[in-house]
């Protein structure tokens, strides 16, 4: 994802995790589909509470939205939470049919860190890196 472009970044949630700050928050890009993203979507972060920003070299798309026709898939509401030395990420799934949210359910995923960023754990990492603010 190394050019992309985040449109929105909104619902932010922040934990303290292994002694780093990371933010989680419903996130939009600039021509999504170039980056396999889609709409409503899931970002992580680390951030700096020195600096008060946004560390972009370790921010990820985690968890993307979806169309399909008309119908569209939302991962939206990002929260975090530390569990047994464990970093868990949890989000509402919406569906969405011709504007009107047709089903909620909750999903969650374990987060892993590396040195190149944020992951959900065992997931395919080689396209999820450094989107840029707009």
């Amino acid at each position: 994802m190394r050019g992309a472009r985040i449109m929105s970044a909104y619902d932010p949630d922040i934990v303290r995790y292994r002694g780093r700050y990371i933010i989680t928050y419903e996130c939009t890009l600039e021509d999504d589909h170039q980056y396999d993203v889609d709409g409503t979507s899931s970002c992580v972060s680390l951030f700096d509470p020195i600096s008060q920003s946004v560390d972009l070299s370790h921010t990820q798309v985690v968890v993307s939205g979806n169309h399909t026709g008309a119908r569209f898939y939302a991962a939206a509401v990002p929260e975090l939470l530390v569990f047994h030395d464990r970093l868990l990420m949890y989000w509402s799934s919406l569906t969405v049919d011709a504007q009107r949210v047709s089903s909620i359910a909750i999903r969650a995923a374990e987060l892993e860190l590396s040195p190149a960023g944020i992951w959900v754990r065992g997931a395919i990492k080689a396209r999820y890196t450094q989107p840029t603010a707009r």
